[in-house]
Protein backbone atom coordinates (compact mmCIF):
# COMPACT_ATOMS: atom_id res chain seq x y z
CA UNK A 1 0.00 0.00 0.00
CA UNK A 2 1.37 3.38 -1.57
CA UNK A 3 1.39 5.98 1.78
CA UNK A 4 2.55 8.56 -0.46
CA UNK A 5 6.11 8.45 0.57
CA UNK A 6 7.32 6.82 -2.49
CA UNK A 7 5.13 9.12 -5.02
CA UNK A 8 7.21 10.18 -7.89
CA UNK A 9 6.11 14.01 -9.33
CA UNK A 10 3.82 13.50 -12.33
CA UNK A 11 3.27 15.72 -15.23
CA UNK A 12 0.40 16.21 -16.56
CA UNK A 13 1.36 15.55 -20.47
CA UNK A 14 3.19 12.63 -21.37
CA UNK A 15 3.95 13.55 -24.93
CA UNK A 16 5.91 10.17 -25.30
CA UNK A 17 3.34 7.81 -24.37
CA UNK A 18 0.59 9.87 -26.34
CA UNK A 19 2.58 9.69 -29.43
CA UNK A 20 3.57 5.65 -29.05
CA UNK A 21 -0.32 5.16 -28.34
CA UNK A 22 -1.54 7.87 -31.18
CA UNK A 23 1.15 5.60 -33.90
CA UNK A 24 -0.31 2.52 -32.21
CA UNK A 25 -3.96 3.22 -33.16
CA UNK A 26 -3.65 4.74 -36.20
CA UNK A 27 -1.82 1.99 -37.79
CA UNK A 28 -4.66 -0.13 -37.08
CA UNK A 29 -7.24 2.02 -38.32
CA UNK A 30 -5.23 1.79 -41.45
CA UNK A 31 -5.06 -1.86 -41.58
CA UNK A 32 -9.08 -2.04 -40.62
CA UNK A 33 -9.85 0.53 -43.36
CA UNK A 34 -11.43 3.24 -41.07
CA UNK A 35 -10.50 6.81 -40.53
CA UNK A 36 -8.27 8.16 -37.85
CA UNK A 37 -8.78 11.50 -35.52
CA UNK A 38 -7.53 12.11 -31.87
CA UNK A 39 -8.08 15.15 -30.03
CA UNK A 40 -5.60 16.55 -26.65
CA UNK A 41 -6.80 18.11 -23.65
CA UNK A 42 -3.76 19.69 -22.68
CA UNK A 43 -3.56 22.61 -19.79
CA UNK A 44 -1.21 24.41 -22.40
CA UNK A 45 1.60 25.28 -20.09
CA UNK A 46 3.74 22.00 -21.18
CA UNK A 47 3.62 22.85 -24.83
CA UNK A 48 7.21 23.63 -25.54
CA UNK A 49 8.93 23.47 -29.04
CA UNK A 50 9.77 19.62 -28.63
CA UNK A 51 6.54 18.22 -27.04
CA UNK A 52 4.61 20.11 -30.22
CA UNK A 53 6.49 18.87 -32.58
CA UNK A 54 6.17 15.43 -31.01
CA UNK A 55 2.29 15.98 -31.02
CA UNK A 56 2.59 17.03 -34.32
CA UNK A 57 4.47 13.66 -35.14
CA UNK A 58 1.90 11.87 -33.32
CA UNK A 59 -0.72 13.31 -35.66
CA UNK A 60 -2.45 14.99 -33.08
CA UNK A 61 -4.65 17.93 -34.92
CA UNK A 62 -7.22 19.42 -32.89
CA UNK A 63 -6.14 20.81 -29.22
CA UNK A 64 -8.57 22.08 -26.35
CA UNK A 65 -7.18 24.60 -24.42
CA UNK A 66 -8.52 26.30 -21.42
CA UNK A 67 -7.93 30.13 -20.66
CA UNK A 68 -9.49 31.79 -17.29
CA UNK A 69 -9.82 35.11 -19.22
CA UNK A 70 -7.47 37.68 -19.97
CA UNK A 71 -3.66 37.75 -18.22
CA UNK A 72 -4.76 39.84 -15.10
CA UNK A 73 -7.62 37.51 -14.40
CA UNK A 74 -5.98 33.78 -15.76
CA UNK A 75 -2.78 34.93 -13.82
CA UNK A 76 -4.74 35.42 -10.89
CA UNK A 77 -6.97 32.22 -10.87
CA UNK A 78 -4.56 29.47 -12.10
CA UNK A 79 -0.98 29.99 -11.15
CA UNK A 80 1.62 27.85 -11.33
CA UNK A 81 2.77 25.47 -8.06
CA UNK A 82 5.74 27.91 -7.99
CA UNK A 83 3.34 30.83 -8.09
CA UNK A 84 4.55 31.81 -11.45
CA UNK A 85 1.88 33.04 -13.80
CA UNK A 86 1.11 31.01 -16.30
CA UNK A 87 -0.91 32.96 -18.79
CA UNK A 88 2.19 33.92 -21.21
CA UNK A 89 3.25 30.19 -21.14
CA UNK A 90 -0.18 28.99 -22.64
CA UNK A 91 -0.63 32.27 -25.04
CA UNK A 92 2.99 31.16 -26.60
CA UNK A 93 2.03 27.52 -26.79
CA UNK A 94 -1.14 28.29 -28.63
CA UNK A 95 0.58 29.94 -30.84
CA UNK A 96 3.29 27.82 -31.50
CA UNK A 97 0.84 25.11 -32.23
CA UNK A 98 -0.70 26.99 -34.89
CA UNK A 99 2.87 27.41 -36.07
CA UNK A 100 3.82 24.02 -36.06
CA UNK A 101 1.07 22.33 -37.00
CA UNK A 102 -0.41 24.00 -40.03
CA UNK A 103 -3.42 21.70 -40.09
CA UNK A 104 -4.49 22.48 -36.68
CA UNK A 105 -7.29 23.62 -34.77
CA UNK A 106 -7.46 24.68 -31.77
CA UNK A 107 -10.48 25.00 -29.38
CA UNK A 108 -9.98 27.83 -26.82
CA UNK A 109 -12.49 27.79 -23.73
CA UNK A 110 -12.53 30.98 -21.86
CA UNK A 111 -13.18 30.80 -18.37
CA UNK A 112 -15.22 33.56 -16.84
CA UNK A 113 -17.26 34.49 -13.43
CA UNK A 114 -19.35 37.99 -12.36
CA UNK A 115 -15.83 39.75 -11.50
CA UNK A 116 -14.08 38.45 -14.79
CA UNK A 117 -16.50 39.16 -17.32
CA UNK A 118 -16.35 42.57 -18.47
CA UNK A 119 -12.11 41.65 -19.35
CA UNK A 120 -12.85 38.34 -21.67
CA UNK A 121 -13.26 41.34 -24.29
CA UNK A 122 -9.18 42.11 -23.81
CA UNK A 123 -8.72 38.78 -25.32
CA UNK A 124 -9.52 39.13 -28.39
CA UNK A 125 -7.00 41.50 -29.56
CA UNK A 126 -3.95 39.21 -28.29
CA UNK A 127 -3.83 37.09 -30.53
CA UNK A 128 -2.51 38.05 -33.66
CA UNK A 129 -5.33 38.59 -36.42
CA UNK A 130 -3.41 35.92 -39.11
CA UNK A 131 -3.99 33.27 -36.68
CA UNK A 132 -7.23 34.01 -35.63
CA UNK A 133 -9.26 31.94 -37.77
CA UNK A 134 -7.85 28.50 -36.29
CA UNK A 135 -8.80 29.42 -32.96
CA UNK A 136 -12.31 28.46 -31.80
CA UNK A 137 -13.68 29.86 -29.42
CA UNK A 138 -16.03 29.56 -26.80
CA UNK A 139 -16.98 30.41 -23.24
CA UNK A 140 -18.17 29.10 -20.17
CA UNK A 141 -19.36 30.28 -16.48
CA UNK A 142 -17.04 28.79 -13.84
CA UNK A 143 -15.93 29.04 -10.45
CA UNK A 144 -18.94 27.55 -8.59
CA UNK A 145 -20.86 30.51 -9.22
CA UNK A 146 -24.75 30.02 -9.11
CA UNK A 147 -26.06 31.03 -12.80
CA UNK A 148 -27.79 34.25 -11.69
CA UNK A 149 -25.19 35.65 -10.36
CA UNK A 150 -23.50 36.23 -13.58
CA UNK A 151 -24.18 38.13 -16.31
CA UNK A 152 -24.32 35.66 -19.03
CA UNK A 153 -26.99 33.91 -17.32
CA UNK A 154 -29.54 36.30 -17.14
CA UNK A 155 -28.64 38.27 -20.09
CA UNK A 156 -28.10 36.61 -23.20
CA UNK A 157 -27.70 39.73 -25.31
CA UNK A 158 -24.25 39.99 -24.03
CA UNK A 159 -23.64 36.56 -24.68
CA UNK A 160 -24.62 37.04 -27.74
CA UNK A 161 -22.08 40.32 -27.78
CA UNK A 162 -19.65 38.10 -27.18
CA UNK A 163 -19.66 36.03 -29.77
CA UNK A 164 -20.36 38.33 -32.51
CA UNK A 165 -17.47 40.31 -31.52
CA UNK A 166 -15.26 36.92 -31.96
CA UNK A 167 -16.62 36.89 -34.86
CA UNK A 168 -15.72 39.89 -36.54
CA UNK A 169 -12.18 39.87 -34.74
CA UNK A 170 -12.00 36.90 -37.36
CA UNK A 171 -12.05 34.28 -34.58
CA UNK A 172 -14.66 30.91 -34.97
CA UNK A 173 -16.73 30.13 -32.56
CA UNK A 174 -18.47 26.79 -31.29
CA UNK A 175 -22.34 27.50 -31.05
CA UNK A 176 -24.72 24.28 -30.28
CA UNK A 177 -28.00 24.00 -32.13
CA UNK A 178 -29.53 25.65 -29.04
CA UNK A 179 -27.32 28.79 -29.61
CA UNK A 180 -27.96 29.12 -32.82
CA UNK A 181 -31.82 29.03 -32.36
CA UNK A 182 -31.50 32.10 -29.44
CA UNK A 183 -28.53 34.16 -31.29
CA UNK A 184 -30.67 34.28 -35.04
CA UNK A 185 -28.41 37.65 -35.35
CA UNK A 186 -25.37 35.82 -34.99
CA UNK A 187 -26.39 33.49 -37.82
CA UNK A 188 -26.83 35.94 -39.75
CA UNK A 189 -23.99 37.64 -39.46
CA UNK A 190 -21.92 34.34 -40.04
CA UNK A 191 -24.07 34.40 -43.40
CA UNK A 192 -22.98 37.65 -44.59
CA UNK A 193 -18.76 37.02 -43.84
CA UNK A 194 -19.55 33.77 -45.85
CA UNK A 195 -20.98 35.41 -49.36
CA UNK A 196 -18.78 38.06 -48.77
Amino acid sequence: MDNGSNRQNCRLLYPDVIAELSGFFKDLCKRNNTGFYNIITPNGYLLSREIVDLLKNAGIKTFNITVDGPPFWHNRFRTHKNDKETFENIFNGIIRIVKTIPDAAINIRVNYNSKSFDSIYELFDLFPVEIRKRLFLFFRQIFGEKADQCPLAEKTPREQELYELAVQKGYRTYLGRTLWKIYPGLVRLRLRRIQG
